[in-house]
């Protein structure tokens, strides 16, 4: 057994088995003692359970065993101490030699073996004679014929509740008769109580403060000192020797200082503060003063001027050495002692410069404040004076408080300074002096004036600080030249003004010993002039070529996309796009047709209603250009389209031409950094201008072709028979086309279509509302309530947008399809040209998509490209895309066939798939497979399936021409292979060979 003078101190960190049952981790320092067996003379108590005789040993409540006669066999350390007596004393003996118990231990011993557990208070006498209150819980038979008691001592505890009785009556005698002022602030910082003490330190009655809050009565500059103080110990801290001032009754501040600390005067309540403050004003007084006189003596010894001057910055009081009067010529009675003496003074072109010292230094901006500025005379001279000075004391803010300083008059130096700086500065060019290292240590105020630096943010600063990056290496050639003492003349480089910009300066320059002269001129403004000049010429220029190739062609559409990719590429815009009026349609609208824009911004194609944008369009309608700022704009209808879009700046060009139509240019910028210029505006009317001409010719050239299409047609009649079985391809495919794109649109179609009803419903509603609303306003009218209710105003707001978003997605699935057509059918590139074949191998997958996806009722057959890099091919697009819509088309039926000839039974797990093979042969020809796995050709059809009006399809489906004018383009066309490969029941593969450059026959 371990006795309590045992006890060793350790560092632990350990999992223990709690009585509860749970583990509970637990870290620190604490008194231990070595594990004891724990043994009585039947044995080792628990000599089978390890945990047991850890948590015996390391428990925080006094265990005790005792056995079935109530003898005490083993008590662990925090049990002896409680009896104050060692394990030995304890064993053998009951509770009843420990405790002043009024009944038959025995029986009461019985009753408890017999009901399992007891728990209470009684009243313990130690072995030193002194008695404790003791709570227990004890446990029968917890091991066989072994029995635990649990003993903890709430002595404190009740000692405690007695005290509490009696402490409010002592403590507020106490709190009422001592000389520190006691108070208490709530959570909003106002006064709950105030002790008496109050009123005799600071002359308040005791009503004029309750309920007020502490930061009326404490001084501006320390009252953030007092909050932070106030907020730590709402948070539960302690806060001791706060200093700050608080106003008395008297109109004055004095010195306080009070510790603080957190007050829960409720169990669920939050904290408050209590405080104890002390009046210590003269203390701190005598402090401050300490503290003057210190800094004082300090600076004075460091040097001696011929005047001394002290400011107090909380008063404003200002006192003066004997001579000041002497050096300003004034009297004792001339002064006010304030720094008004200073200001009245000051002359008035150093006002700015001595105000701006005087504020860096009391920033902190500088260490120590100097300053060179003009007094006036008494008899009306200017004197130039050098003051310096420094701060003797800031409050614990920061804030300065005690300034004192010298000054001297330096009228004679300064007079020989500004007569060398007048002969300095008599010359307009740029003059300086800098050192061999390439610092500036002289420069006349010429550079001031171009640059807009203080000559003294110049001297003393390295001049390559200030030059262009783009000119820092040719600068440092020249620097170069110097040090070798050589001159250097017409030397250009670009100097950085203050406010940013740059500035084109051509100086010559010498050395001389350890020196450079130089002297510069700005020639910024001739620069701008040449380059204006410049501009205007390739202004000019640019227009011809643009109008060149604008009017270069007479097809309409050709003439508006030249003109909106010139307006794109030359003016620097991140949208440009070309839209028709179109006055027949019912409501008129403005149809935008062709446009080019950055990737990623919203396309802006489509037709719009007039009436929607009514500004707008009453500059179109009047050939005037519009041009706003989403920003500054009072447009809402155009604003809130460009906030769509997301451009910042929009401008409108409108195009009238000759036949009576009418057009424009839209544009937009995202940013505002690159706002409209005058000159890009007379470009853009320029190019206006060209445009309406070329389109008006455009539409003559048409009218011209139309009569001579009627000329033609009798000998087009002729030509009918000779192509009649190719038209009738070409009008095979045709169909197909149609047929996919029919397919592909009506869904989207029918998403808009069938939602814009829905719009429109919502959007009469809304407006019904609205009409009743603005009727009846202010108060609701009760049929304003009953058509919100019949209108479900809230679905309506939730289901709009979801409305307004399927029309979306219909639109964009049209937008794709129509430029996989045109990709498809080539239309805008029917000459030679290079091709990525790529591109029309996905645009022509996009037409057949209504095949291939299974939603025409078809088996969905999955497409696999497997695409080499592939550089442009010189073909004819539109042909090559016709040989590919023939080959997919002939796979897809393949496949088709296969799924409904096949056994399900035979190949359960059958997917249709076409794969497309590309890959470049010997680096000049290109190879393209198409491979399905559908029913397969036996030898005898591959032998005749290029063969004219050869068909293994029924009469009516197929003209037997596909593959043979399919095999026409790719041989004699393009001047390439077609072949073959197939394997009945396995599928067929179809290859084309292509040269990369085009071979004329």
């Amino acid at each position: 057994m371990l006795y309590p003078h045992q006890v060793s101190t350790t560092i632990f960190s350990r999992q223990n088995l709690a009585l509860d049952g749970n583990q509970r981790f637990e870290q620190g320092t604490v008194e231990t003692q070595t594990a004891p067996t724990l043994k009585t003379g039947n044995g080792t108590i628990g000599e089978d359970n390890p945990a047991f005789q850890a948590l015996f040993n390391a428990s925080l409540d006094g265990l005790l065993i005792a056995n079935d006669q109530g003898e005490y066999v083993a008590a662990n350390a925090i049990a002896c101490d409680l009896f104050g007596l060692p394990a030995a004393a304890i064993v053998g003996r009951s509770i009843q030699d420990f405790a002043s118990l009024e009944l038959d231990f025995q029986q009461t011993w019985q009753d408890f073996l017999r009901q399992g557990t007891a728990e209470g208070e009684f009243s313990l006498l130690r072995g030193e004679g002194d008695r404790r209150l003791i709570s227990y819980t004890a446990t029968a038979h917890f091991l066989p014929h072994l029995h635990l008691s649990v003993l903890r001592d709430i002595t404190s505890k009740q000692v405690k509740k007695l005290a509490l009785e009696n402490s409010e009556n002592r403590l507020r005698n106490i709190v009422e008769n001592i000389n520190d002022m006691v108070f208490i602030a709530d959570q909003n910082s106002l006064f709950t109580y105030v002790s008496p003490t109050f009123k005799t330190v600071m002359g308040y009655e005791l009503t004029d403060l309750t309920q007020r809050s502490f930061a009326e009565i404490v001084h501006p500059e320390d009252l953030h000192i007092c909050v932070s103080g106030f907020e730590a110990t709402l948070q539960g801290e302690r806060v001791r020797g706060l200093e700050y001032r608080v106003l008395h009754a008297d109109g004055q501040y004095y010195w306080h200082s009070a510790n603080l600390a957190p007050l829960q005067e409720g169990p669920d309540q939050e904290n408050v503060c209590l405080g104890i403050a002390s009046f210590i004003d003269d203390r701190k007084q005598a402090e401050i003063a300490l503290r003057e006189s210190k800094a004082r003596l300090d600076f004075l010894l460091e040097g001696v001027g011929d005047g001394v001057w002290e400011w107090n910055l909380q008063t404003n009081a200002v006192s003066y050495s004997p001579e000041w009067l002497l050096l300003l010529g004034c009297t004792e009675e001339e002064l006010t002692h304030t720094t008004a003496d200073w200001d009245s003074r000051l002359h008035p072109e150093d006002r700015e410069t001595a105000y701006g010292v005087m504020s860096a230094y009391l920033q902190g901006e500088t260490e120590i404040y100097e300053s060179e500025h003009r007094l006036r005379h008494g008899d009306g001279s200017y004197k130039w004076i050098l003051s310096r000075g420094k701060i003797l004391e800031r409050d614990q803010a920061g804030h300065p408080l005690k300034f004192i300083g010298l000054f001297s008059d330096i009228t004679v130096k300064k007079q020989a300074q500004f007569e060398l700086e007048q002969f300095f500065d008599v010359g307009l060019e740029l003059l300086c002096i800098a050192d061999l290292q390439g610092n500036f240590r002289r420069l006349n105020r010429a550079w001031s004036r171009s640059l807009g630096y203080e000559l003294a943010e110049l001297e003393g600063k390295p001049f390559l600080d200030f030059i262009h990056p783009d000119d820092l290496e040719s600068t440092l050639g020249a620097i170069a030249h110097l040090g070798d003492q050589n001159k250097v003349t017409s030397f250009v480089n670009r100097y950085r003004g203050k406010n940013g910009n740059y500035f084109y300066v051509e100086w010559s320059a010498a050395p001389y010993e350890n020196s450079i002269y130089a002297a510069a001129r700005d020639i910024t403004a001739r620069l701008e002039a040449e380059s204006a000049l410049k501009a205007l010429v390739q202004r000019s220029q640019l227009l011809n070529e643009i109008s060149t190739e604008i009017r270069n062609s007479l097809n309409l559409e050709t003439i508006v996309q030249n003109a909106v990719n010139a307006i794109f590429t030359e003016i620097g815009v991140d949208v440009c796009a070309f839209g028709w009026y179109r006055e027949e349609r019912d409501p008129p609208e403005w149809d935008v047709v062709v446009e080019q824009r950055q990737p990623g911004m919203k396309s802006w194609l489509g037709s719009y209603e007039v009436t929607e944008f009514p500004r707008l369009f009453d500059h179109v309608f009047t050939n005037q250009t519009y041009g706003l700022d989403v920003n500054e704009t009072t447009d809402e209808f155009l604003k809130a389209f460009c906030q769509d879009v997301h451009i910042d700046l929009y401008f409108m060009l409108p195009i009238h031409t000759a036949g009576g139509k009418i057009g424009g240019f839209e544009m937009g910028r995202v940013g505002r950094d690159r706002p409209w210029q005058p000159d890009e505006l007379e470009l853009l009317q320029n190019i206006g201008n060209q445009v309406a001409i070329a389109i008006y010719q455009a539409q003559l050239y048409q009218e011209s072709q139309s009569k001579s299409q009627e000329l033609e047609q009798a000998y087009r009649e002729l030509q009918e028979t000779q192509i009649q079985l190719i038209q009738a391809e070409k009008m095979s495919s045709l169909g197909q086309l149609v047929a996919g794109i029919a397919h592909e649109i009506n869904n989207p179609v029918s998403f808009i279509y069938g939602n814009l009803t829905h719009t429109a419903n919502y959007a009469h509603d809304l407006l019904e509302l609205i009409d009743l609303y603005q009727t009846h306003y202010p108060d609701p009218h009760e049929e304003i309530i009953e058509l919100m209710a019949d209108v479900d105003l809230e679905f309506i707001a939730r289901d709009l947008p979801k409305t307004l978003e399927s029309m979306q997605v219909g639109a964009a699935r049209i937008r794709d399809i129509i430029k996989s057509l045109r990709t498809f059918s080539r239309l805008d590139e029917a000459e030679l040209k290079e091709t990525d074949i790529h591109e029309n191998l996905d645009s022509t997958l996009v037409i057949l998509q209504s095949r291939t996806s299974g939603r025409s009722g078809a088996p969905a057959i999955e497409i696999v490209r497997n695409y080499g890099p592939l550089p442009p091919v010189e073909c004819y697009g539109g042909l090559l895309n016709q040989v590919f819509m023939n080959l997919l088309a002939n796979a897809i039926d393949a496949v088709n066939d296969r799924h409904y000839t096949i056994n399900p039974a035979s190949d359960p797990a059958y997917q249709g798939r076409i794969t497309i093979h590309t890959r470049l042969l010997g680096g000049d020809q290109v190879a393209i497979a198409i491979e399905d796995n559908g029913v397969g050709i036996t030898p005898e059809i591959q032998a005749k399936i290029f063969n004219p009006f050869f068909t293994t399809k029924p009469i009516g489906t197929g003209t037997g021409m596909g593959l043979s004018t399919s095999y026409q383009i790719v041989t004699n066309t393009h001047r390439g292979r077609l072949y073959c490969t197939s394997t009945l029941g396995a599928g067929s593969t179809f290859t084309l060979e292509l040269p990369l450059r085009h071979r004329p026959t």
